[in-house]
């Protein structure tokens, strides 16, 4: 589609009375950028806002004053040199088209300005003056920079002189009054702004990669206050003060290295909206049930979150949680309604090439008695068996950590080598598993480099464990390390003869330590007995 199409859509979307509005960014493509502004919208009589984005304007046509309905003009995002006289208008300006237009424009019809990293002193002082001589009155403040994830230096590179904008960024909050939102992003004071204190109409506040040393508790105290940014500000806890943000109904505290929720997130009785996408939390607690009105809670990554499971959650499982919040509250109800038992079953995966040893190994820890038979045939696609002993897991009760006995259930798989099978692994291959490579030390044909990506890329960093079977006492120089670095999930390996028993019991040992250590194991569920499905039945442990 041209670009003058592209201008045509948009435009006649507010010819025709289906909008009012009209915002340039629908009028730009990649090779169409807006330098003046089409003379088509001077036919539109009944255009009541105009947003001009981030356009290359740097002026607006005086016959802007024949539209008669225009009443909202947005340039926050440009830096305009003339401006029209629109006395029925109100103005959204960058700092410097104030200070610049100051002739052309009466201070009082602005209700919203930009400070960017580019703005000048003199645009800043221009602005501070007018709000002490109380020429200009803004429901709207907006400081903003870009925001280099991760790196506080580079975000604060693009600011001359911070020091000398906070200065100013006090002065005008103080003098501001009637602000109802203030939204400052990409831009590291260090700290949450002083002046903000007095505002008591606030109703949104955005503190975004500001990186404050700490939280004031008044920040939660604002009468009015709806919406609450916090992402991007390497903040581990939040003070117990939060719990008084009652008037909460949105909470952004994404890309922050919280480990757990803040308690007091819990207590925000109208919150809608919660945002922790991109935090490391472990666990979304029962105390979600709460939250009656929740009705959006993101997690994981933004970009990845309708395609996989978030990061590092272990309760409610991820598979549940993927389903959004009224799948993670069904979950704690559940558990609320019918007791409590906990997870200890895993997937052992068990790869290699044809004849390494693999179905062996497998038929060893099911029967460790068992005798090897020479003519027996390779597997040929995935044989699975289930593998119970007991066992004794670490779980969470209220607070405290537990030892509890139980039966441990692996369901082993054991895959055929041949290299027609390989390209079915992937479907198989999971996360929250542990992976046994098998080897036989006779022969130089295992592909550590394939079986090692191929785990690493489909499990999520599951545990490898690599057995060296020692045919005949044979045995095949490795060199280890090198895998350990490019691979940190491989752990240490293990030799044995899977011809005798002597050497299979503390390889068994080491299989069921790194079975009973992944990270779901102990994880709350429904009680035996409730739903179909093996669970475990653990009884307290004598410590």
């Amino acid at each position: 589609m041209g670009s003058d199409a592209w201008d045509r859509i948009a435009i006649d979307e507010v010819a025709s009375g289906r909008t009012t509005t009209l915002d340039l960014r629908d009028l730009e493509t990649p090779s169409h950028r807006i330098t003046e502004l089409p003379s088509e919208v001077r036919g539109l009589r009944n255009l009541t806002e105009l947003r001009l984005g981030d356009t290359r304007l740097t002026g607006l046509p005086d016959w802007l004053c024949e539209l008669p309905r225009l009443e909202l003009v947005d340039a926050r995002s440009v830096r305009l040199t003339t401006l029209p006289a629109l006395p029925r208008a109100r103005w959204a300006l960058n700092a410097e088209t104030v200070r610049t237009c100051a002739d052309h424009i009466d201070p009082r019809a602005i209700f919203s300005v930009r400070v960017d990293p580019k703005t000048s002193d003199t645009a800043l002082r221009h602005l501070v003056r007018l709000t002490q001589e109380r020429a200009m009155t803004l429901s709207i403040l907006t400081v903003g920079g870009t925001i280099t994830l991760a790196n506080r230096d580079r975000t604060a590179a693009q600011w001359t002189d911070l020091e000398r904008l906070e200065t100013h960024l006090d002065a005008l909050l103080r003098g501001q009054p009637d602000l109802d939102h203030v939204l400052i992003w990409g831009c590291p004071l260090g700290r949450v702004p002083q002046g903000l204190a007095a505002l008591r109409k606030l109703h949104v506040l955005a503190l975004i990669a500001v990186y404050p040393d700490h939280l004031p508790d008044w920040l939660f105290s604002f009468p009015e206050l709806r919406t609450l940014g916090l992402s991007h500000n390497n903040l581990k806890d939040l003070p117990t003060a939060i719990a008084k943000a009652r008037t909460l109904d949105s909470l952004d505290l994404s890309n922050n290295p919280f480990r757990r929720v803040p308690e007091g997130v819990w207590d925000l009785s109208n919150l809608r909206t919660l945002s922790l996408d991109d935090c490391p939390i472990s666990e979304v607690p029962a105390a979600i049930l709460r939250l009656e009105k929740l009705e959006d809670l993101s997690l994981g990554s933004p970009f990845e979150r309708q395609a996989t499971p978030p990061k590092g959650l272990v309760r409610p499982p991820p598979e549940i949680a993927i389903h959004g919040v009224e799948a993670i509250k069904n979950y704690w109800r559940q558990q609320q309604a019918v007791g409590v038992d906990y997870l200890a079953e895993a997937k052992l995966l068990i790869v290699g090439e044809p004849g390494a040893g693999k179905t062996t190994l497998a038929k060893k820890l099911l029967d460790p008695g068992y005798v090897l038979d020479s003519g027996e045939q390779s597997t040929e696609g995935i044989d699975v068996s289930t593998w119970e002993f007991p066992s004794a897991i670490r779980v969470q009760s209220d607070g405290s950590e537990d030892l509890l006995r139980c039966t441990f259930r692996a369901n082993i798989w054991d895959f055929g080598g041949q290299e027609i099978y390989h390209a079915t692994h992937q479907f198989f291959l999971t996360r929250r598993s542990v992976y046994v490579l098998v080897t036989d030390e006779r022969r130089e044909d295992t592909d550590f480099e394939y079986w090692l990506e191929v785990v690493n890329l489909l499990s999520d960093g599951s545990p490898v464990l690599i057995v060296q079977n020692q045919k005949q006492g044979r045995h095949q120089g490795i060199d280890f390390s090198d895998l350990r670095r490019r691979y940190p999930n491989l752990r240490p390996p293990l030799t044995l003869n899977l011809a005798d028993r002597r050497s299979l019991k503390p390889a068994v040992q080491r299989i069921r330590a790194e079975l009973e250590q992944l990270p779901h194991i102990g994880t709350p569920c429904r009680r035996r007995g409730v739903t179909s499905g093996w669970r475990s039945s653990p009884t307290p442990a004598t410590t």
